[in-house]
């Protein structure tokens, strides 16, 4: 392309499938290409589009990169590991931190401007791509409205931050006992993680986002880690062009991720992976060093939590955990069946909340739990869990999380397809879907009560046996869907025995019920 359609000056855009450092570039099945493909994996990348453009005859002017931008219209190559790789071929770097939900580039407005000015500079292109693209995205599909991530870097810029962040991770290997539990806490919390989707949350959170957790080092209490972090901070915004980001990022991320795995997750193989397909990152910061260090620092227990029952008007747990790692706790609401003394009806989390290590904790049930409306004056019951976690903001308060209600949603043409309806705390309706089954798909009830005023969503409530753990799901009436979404209400729970089940997770992502 480049002999046969010669230029002043030329950008690269690699279309298609992207896995960030530990997946690498390619892999595409369709059209008769290999039923199991390899993708690329990101140094194998870098040489070959590095030999091609030599190749070609296309060279930097006077030590300028060939390439004016280098970008990827695909999933998960907006890591530090990847444009660290990637870096000394253009100007500037556009990619995704996160998963690219269908709409991809708008080519037909960047490559307008383009057209239009062709003299742009490349940070300035970098500038526009990116609103072109935030336009373009802002309100696609549910995922992009909520989690997308697209970042244009400069290039130029991006040594420092390397350099910076290298210090970070120097800073912390000088002395690892003294601050792990603070490094780990900062990862931990550095949500939502990349690699998810409205539809399917990452189940690995292992790509966090860079910025976010350098800001939780640089709150830490003054010292050369601390001082590290706020330099490497201020380089990656210095770096930035412009960045496009969903609602459940806007205010704390910068969308530019990083590996950071829970403890639990990196394995000596990981690690070995990230060393050879994270070359030049990891050479110039040593993160394998800092990943390894986290694991060596961790434990496989989860915390000890110490609770009594209080007396007290309403029903009151105290509770409290010693262990120094741990994280939060979650309280969930379940009951004896009085039908059958073995199974216990489980409705779901009613509170959740950051825990300090051996602070006291007294958690009140109100003795009311969510129901949903039925449109009639009437209620079904529900059970309630976490969708997708947010992490602590800034004063240490857990974020609402994206909570979720099963159920089964069926219509007058089609069978009935399990799936869930999404809401966050507060909320007096939900208006969002998830349908599981076949493939999950998001929707806006709208849509569905416009195209079949008879579709209906029917609650499923677990029953666990204590005896077997068999686990069965009793249906509720169906509801039919209304435009405006399903009334979320609270009731006063009937009187009898009620369970509230705790569970406490580590910064290591070890659980205890």
């Amino acid at each position: 392309a480049f002999t046969d359609y010669p230029a002043d000056r030329y950008g690269l855009i690699l279309w298609d499938h992207g896995g960030a450092w530990v997946g690498g570039y390619g892999s595409d099945s369709q059209n008769g290409t290999d039923e199991a493909p390899t993708a690329m994996a990101v140094p194998a990348l870098a040489a070959a589009v590095r030999d091609a453009l030599a190749a070609a005859g296309v060279t930097g002017v006077d030590g300028a990169p060939p390439l004016e931008f280098l970008a990827f219209d695909t999933c998960l190559m907006g890591g530090a590991e990847v444009a660290s790789e990637l870096a000394n071929l253009s100007a500037v770097y556009i990619a995704n931190a996160e998963i690219d939900y269908g709409d991809g580039w708008d080519y037909e407005a960047t490559m307008t401007l383009l057209s239009e000015q062709p003299d742009i500079t490349a940070t300035a292109f970098g500038v526009a791509e990116v609103e072109h693209w935030n336009q373009h995205h802002a309100e696609a599909s549910s995922s992009d409205v909520l989690l997308r991530a697209h970042i244009a870097i400069d290039t130029a810029k991006l040594p420092a931050f390397i350099e910076a962040h290298a210090a970070v991770a120097q800073a912390w290997l000088a002395d690892p006992a003294a601050a792990a539990l603070d490094v780990a806490r900062g990862a931990f919390f550095s949500l939502p993680a990349y690699s998810s989707t409205v539809e399917q949350v990452a189940p690995e959170p292992s790509l966090r986002d860079a910025g976010q957790f350098l800001d939780r080092l640089a709150a830490l209490p003054d010292g050369a880690l601390a001082d590290a972090a706020r330099d490497a901070r201020a380089a990656l915004d210095d770096m930035t062009l412009g960045v496009s980001l969903g609602q459940l990022r806007a205010e704390s991320q910068t969308g530019l991720h990083l590996e950071l795995s829970p403890a639990s997750q990196l394995s000596d193989e990981r690690l070995a992976a990230y060393a050879d397909r994270a070359k030049e990152w990891n050479d110039a910061t040593a993160w394998g060093d800092f990943l390894a260090e986290m694991t060596a620092q961790s434990d496989t227990e989860g915390p000890v939590i110490t609770h009594e029952v209080v007396e007290a008007a309403l029903p009151t747990i105290s509770l409290s955990v010693e262990d120094l790692d741990v994280a939060e706790a979650r309280v969930d609401l379940a009951r004896p069946d009085p039908e059958d003394a073995d199974r216990r009806i489980l409705y779901g989390l009613v509170g959740a909340g950051v825990v300090e290590p051996g602070a006291v904790y007294d958690f009140t049930w109100s003795g009311e739990r969510l129901v949903l409306g039925d449109g009639a004056g009437g209620t079904q019951d529900a059970y309630v869990f976490s969708w997708m976690d947010l992490g602590a903001d800034g004063d240490g308060e857990l974020v609402s999380p994206v909570l979720a209600v099963l159920g089964v949603f069926t219509s007058a043409d089609g069978e009935p397809a399990q799936g869930v309806l999404l809401f966050q705390d507060g909320d007096a309706t939900a208006t969002l879907a998830v349908v599981l089954e076949p493939s999950p798909v998001t929707f806006l009830l709208s849509q569905v009560a416009m195209a079949d005023p008879t579709a209906t969503f029917t609650p499923l409530v677990p029953v666990v046996s204590l005896s077997s753990g068999e686990v069965q799901a009793v249906q509720g009436t169906p509801i039919t869907i209304p435009a405006d979404g399903i009334p979320l209400e609270t009731a006063v729970a009937e009187p009898g025995t009620y369970a509230l089940l705790t569970k406490a997770r580590d910064i290591w992502g070890n659980d205890t019920l």
